[in-house]
């Protein structure tokens, strides 16, 4: 029940029906109107200003647009109604059937209205969402590209540092693995028949056994955070090579040491010179000494 004259809502039984259910279930379900004009009197009680009575006639009347109940009708009286009375109800009928349909549409159309206005602010939100991440997104690779160009030319420079000099340089990680060789250092391999490359693993090198036998100790204590130098000779055909290596561990702000890096020189000259220099130096001695012992036989 919707609405209600001349009777009260607390005498209602019963507020909603079935299709089937009762006289207004009946006359739904059925689509037909149901009349009754000999009501006992307990039956239904009409309510004035200042009295209640009991009615005597009832009608069930399904309001019916385009073969579609809309609600029913139900109406009390006292007394039967003329033939009059229910062709204007049956008029009635389709223009508040109608009107019902129209305002079941409207309120559907409402309905979809506000969903579409709703769905219009979702899309709106994400719109303004999307658009914000897509300034964000594009402030982010240009953050990148702008990186990618530091690294470029960080890279370029240390290319140009690492690769103009006849020093050998290299990086390796605390795996042993190879991170950075210059052209010096990969072209003393290459004359030795060995295509170094970074991300090699250095004892597969340079060996297992001269690995662990000469260098790991090495590379241990730059791990350990000692830097040190240390001059080791190579005996190169008749030749004596001499290379003066500096070892630095390697340093990350958060994880501490992370590998360490190997300059190697050659001084070979230096130490040749060196050595020819102490040959020398001996050579003027033992004259000294020799020269000595003639002027003490020339003054005996």
């Amino acid at each position: 029940a919707v609405a209600t004259y001349a009777v009260g809502l607390e005498h209602l039984n019963q507020k909603a029906f079935r299709f089937g259910e009762g006289f207004i279930g009946q006359a739904a379900e059925n689509q037909k109107p149901i009349y009754l004009d000999d009501l006992p009197p307990q039956n239904a009680i009409i309510a004035s200003g200042i009295a209640e009575m009991s009615g005597r006639c009832l009608l069930a009347m399904p309001l019916l647009f385009n073969d579609s109940v809309q609600g029913v009708l139900e109406i009390i009286r006292f007394h039967p109604l003329q033939p009059r009375e229910m062709n204007l109800l049956t008029t009635l009928n389709r223009t508040v059937a109608a009107t019902l349909q129209n305002i079941r549409n409207n309120e559907h159309n409402r309905q979809l209205l506000e969903e579409l206005q709703r769905q219009t602010e979702q899309m709106r939100a994400q719109e303004e969402e999307m658009r914000q991440n897509m300034e964000e997104l594009q402030s982010t690779q240009e953050q990148i590209e702008h990186s990618r160009e530091e690294l470029l030319r960080y890279k370029t420079f240390v290319d140009s540092f690492i690769n103009n000099t006849d020093d050998t340089i290299f990086i390796i990680d605390r795996n042993y693995d190879i991170l950075l060789a210059n052209n010096t250092l990969k072209d003393r391999f290459r004359k030795e028949g060995i295509e170094l490359r970074e991300g090699v693993h250095l004892p597969d090198v340079i060996g297992q056994e001269h690995f662990l036998n000469v260098w790991k100790e090495r590379y241990d204590r730059a791990f350990a955070g000692e830097r040190f130098e240390f001059t080791q000779e190579r005996q190169v055909g008749e030749r004596s090579l001499y290379v003066k290596a500096s070892v630095f561990p390697v340093y990350n702000e958060q994880y501490g040491v992370i590998g360490c890096s190997v300059v190697s020189k050659d001084i070979s000259e230096y130490k040749n010179s060196v050595i020819r220099v102490q040959e020398l130096e001996e050579e003027v001695e033992n004259l000294r000494s020799e020269n000595a012992k003639l002027r003490d036989k020339g003054a005996q």
